[in-house]
């Protein structure tokens, strides 16, 4: 038993050996570390955190040939039956996140703009496949929410430093949408090299009005628990009126 198999089964063992038997608690924990077989490590890879049912593996397949054609390898996961949390709701169901290798040479300008677009064009793929897709989300207590699939991109700019811009509106082809990346990558070069900052950043980059914006998490989050302590206070007004 490998490493990877030992630490899925152990963690099952403990989550589940009331519930599930041994050949349930070995089931799950080598149905996970297979999945892993998929990350791959280094300084030119792409990776996709994505559902399954969001994308298939002919979608991966023809990202991984585009990416080889610009000299780069992907990387994927798929998160199927992982609980979400809180900060999920500020960043996508399908995430790509680019090395931080990659992403600072194309900051400085080494990489060069093929780069750039091949990566655009699979981001533009990717977001084009998810439209009107929508899953089942979990929460880690149990509750379930059916929304829309998303898609962000997280551009890491210097060991301290990621941004992570959630894709908003929609376009009519690659090349439309290239307007709207463009700001990406001049949103990302706007931060100083020795940004050291809390948290990551999130932004939102709008296809519709072709802007990018810093999202104020604090604000995102205080706004959420206004609205629902609203909702709160209307479902009780509602209630005394019947009586």
């Amino acid at each position: 038993m490998d490493d990877r198999l030992k630490f899925f089964y152990n963690y099952y063992k403990s989550l589940m050996g009331n519930s599930w038997d041994e050949a349930r608690i070995l089931e799950q924990a080598n149905f996970m570390a297979d999945k892993e077989k998929t990350i791959k490590k280094g300084d030119n890879v792409l990776h996709i955190d994505y559902i399954g049912g969001l994308l298939s593996f002919d979608d991966l397949a023809e990202f991984k040939l585009e990416l080889k054609s610009i000299g780069l390898e992907l990387s994927s996961y798929d998160k199927s039956g992982v609980p979400y949390n809180s900060l999920d709701e500020l960043t996508g169901f399908v995430r790509q996140i680019l090395s931080s290798e990659v992403t600072h040479n194309i900051l400085i300008g080494v990489a060069g703009s093929a780069v750039w677009e091949g990566l655009c064009k699979v981001w533009a793929l990717t977001y084009k496949r998810l439209k009107g897709k929508k899953i089942t989300q979990l929460s880690a207590g149990g509750h379930s929410k059916i929304k829309y699939a998303t898609m962000s991109i997280v551009l890491k700019i210097n060991p301290t430093t990621s941004i992570e811009y959630n894709l908003r509106g929609d376009f009519e082809n690659g090349n439309e949408a290239l307007e709207t990346f463009s700001k990406i990558l001049e949103n990302a070069k706007s931060f100083p090299a020795n940004e050291i900052p809390r948290r990551p950043f999130v932004a939102e980059a709008n296809f519709d009005t072709k802007s990018v914006e810093i999202i104020d998490e604090r604000k995102f989050f205080q706004d959420k628990t206004a609205k629902l302590k609203e909702k709160k206070v209307t479902r009780k007004g509602d209630k005394k009126k019947k009586k």
